[in-house]
């Protein structure tokens, strides 16, 4: 933690539901760069796609949203892996679980 002061950062421990946990006072969330991303795959959306999903049975709709959320989770669970080896996936998926929801 010593690192992050010279470097403008301070870090802080929060108590607010659903916001429990440390964080970097005074930073954002998402980086500029991630942002930017953002903001072009917004304007990169196709009204076509848009009407596409309305249409779809509400049951398909969920499908993809679990798979969506199955796929973000997935990916958070590799990259604790990579961080930490030793970990079995079922553990990372566990820990992955744990940051979403924050339990």
């Amino acid at each position: 933690m010593a690192n992050l002061k010279p470097k403008g950062f301070q870090l802080v421990y929060g108590r607010r539901e659903g916001h429990l946990g440390y964080y970097a006072h005074r930073q954002s969330a998402l980086s500029p760069d991630i942002k930017q991303m953002l903001r072009c795959s917004v304007d990169e959306i196709d009204q076509r796609q848009i009407e596409i999903y309305q249409r779809l049975p509400p049951a398909d709709r969920f499908r993809q949203g679990c798979a969506i959320s199955d796929t973000a989770r997935n990916v958070v669970a590799y990259r604790i892996r990579q961080e930490n080896p030793n970990l079995s996936p079922e553990e990372a998926n566990r820990i992955a679980l744990q940051r979403a929801y924050h339990s």
